[in-house]
């Protein structure tokens, strides 16, 4: 099976919802904070904790 680059998709832009539920959280001295987060599709990952992501109460 032969592949081609789809030139029309790279550059675009677009956002990613999951769920995610927080594993661990680490606290940087400068008040970064860190997560390892499982989503809903399989992943774990560690991730910045900014402005993008939004918990639950």
């Amino acid at each position: 099976m032969t592949t081609r680059t789809r030139h029309d998709l790279i550059g675009r832009k677009g956002t990613v919802t999951r769920q995610i539920e927080v594993l661990d959280a680490q606290e940087a001295p400068d008040g970064t904070i860190d997560i390892l987060v499982s989503d809903n599709v399989g992943n774990t990952y560690w991730t910045e904790k900014d402005g993008e992501i939004e918990l639950d109460s």
